[in-house]
């Protein structure tokens, strides 16, 4: 899976800090990774000196301030960029070649480059690939002092770390399992109300004449299921009996296997919802991660229509996992019965550093980690051979766990942990933190 990007283009001058703040609420809110962009202002009349003056640049103080910036939500993963050249050409090009999704920019009139009649946001809006959030200067966050003491690590007593991360287990644990149960109910009412209009159509020849009775019903239900769609925040929706296909629009999961599996599921069971997939081409954005929550519609005869939508699994999911804990190494992730990781890492610099994640800009753990002993492999995976961790070992047997006096996680970090096992979604959450020295 790749991530979202947004990246925040800054001067390191003006409101930084107001848009630091906005820059990460849209990638906690996209689920996305944040790209903090500072450009070194180098004109191509440099010439020779060209060469001098850019390591003169990286190595001074420009560099050392946007390495200080540090995204207030400690959920968001993020990246410093420093590049050199001529502002508006690079942003754009940096921004096409993090695929953005968004751009977020001061409006300061003349303040990036001396002489410009228009702001640099203004010139760069109608030449980005991505929308452009502009933002003016205003109140002003909190020093960064305050703001890094609430981050800092306190040491906390072993009652206390019990209390936390059971905590902080039970209620991601209460709002995963809600969700996919909300989810199931929504789609089962909307496959109720389309019974009718689907049992008119498959009484319908296969063509049918949009200028009929049943035409009329057929595009009645196409905007229903468009609307549902939107309502749900979809990024998909197919409706199909048997072979036939009454309705399709946005993309779906990549493995047509595993959504041969569900459609069994769902005629078996009345509803379904699948955990993590890679989603097809057809999704939004392309190849990214999605969830399938289906329902049975009952129509004359032995054989049930099926009405599947497809869900960006980054928007809720990963979501719910990725808010900000207790402590900066606080963390919570979600594993499959394979100890296969289904959300992000808190630490993909980390395993990108280690090779297992790949170096690709983004690269996240869900799909592509296994909560094994770390290995190095060339092609960015965990070897398979390894052992599953303490945690994934004990909660893949469908067991419910703790361990405060500490083990090894998926980076070869010493952590205590807490850990529950969902029977009835085949998956399992873990809530781990670096354990103290002192502990």
């Amino acid at each position: 899976m790749t991530e979202r990007t947004i990246v925040f283009a800054t001067d390191l001058t003006g409101a930084v800090d107001s848009g630091l703040a906005l820059a990460t609420r849209l990638a906690a809110d996209h689920a996305a990774t944040l790209v903090l962009l500072h450009v070194l202002p180098l004109q191509d009349s440099s010439g020779e000196a060209m060469l001098h003056e850019v390591v003169q640049l990286r190595e001074g103080d420009a560099e050392r301030k946007l390495r200080a910036l540090i995204p207030p939500d400690p959920s968001v993963p993020y990246r410093h960029v420093t590049e050199v050249g001529q502002p508006e050409k690079v942003i754009i090009e940096v921004a096409k070649r993090e695929k953005a999704y968004l751009l977020v920019m001061e409006e300061r009139p003349r303040r990036w480059f001396k002489g410009a009649i228009r702001s640099l946001p203004a010139r760069i809006l109608g030449h980005a690939p991505c929308p452009v959030v502009v933002y003016r200067p205003g109140s002003e966050l909190k020093p960064k002092s305050e703001v890094s003491t609430k981050r800092q690590e306190t040491p906390l007593h072993q009652v206390e770390v019990l209390d936390l991360l059971t905590g902080l287990l039970e209620a991601r644990v209460e709002a995963l399992v809600t969700w996919m149960d909300q989810r199931q109910e929504a789609v089962a009412r909307i496959a109720d109300s389309a019974r009718d209009s689907v049992a008119s159509i498959l009484r319908a020849p296969s063509i049918i004449d949009h200028r009929s009775p049943v035409g009329r019903i057929h595009r009645r239900l196409t905007l229903q299921l468009d609307e549902h769609q939107r309502a749900l925040g979809a990024i998909g929706v197919a409706l199909s009996w048997e072979q036939r296909v009454l309705f399709q629009q946005g993309g779906s999961a990549l493995d047509e296997e595993v959504r041969a599996g569900l459609r069994a599921k769902i005629t078996d069971e009345g509803r379904a919802i699948s955990l993590p997939l890679d989603g097809d081409a057809d999704c939004s954005p392309p190849n990214g991660l999605v969830m399938l929550v289906g329902a049975r519609i009952e129509v004359p005869g032995p054989i049930p229509a099926l009405l599947v939508f497809t869900l960006d699994a980054r928007r809720d999911f990963l979501h719910i996992l990725a808010q900000p804990g207790p402590t900066p190494s606080c963390e919570t992730y979600a594993f499959d019965r394979n100890g296969m990781m289904l959300s992000n890492s808190r630490f993909p610099a980390e395993l990108r550093a280690m090779g297992l994640l790949p170096l690709e800009p983004g690269a996240q753990a869900p799909l592509r980690l296994r909560v094994s002993a770390p290995t190095v492999e060339a092609n960015g995976r965990g070897d398979d051979a390894q052992p599953l961790t303490r945690m994934a070992a004990d909660a893949t047997l469908g067991n419910d766990g703790a361990d405060w006096r500490g083990y090894a996680d998926y980076r070869g970090v010493e952590v205590v942990g807490a850990w529950k096992w969902i029977p009835r979604y085949e998956f399992g959450v873990a809530a781990e933190m670096d354990r103290a020295p002192s502990e």
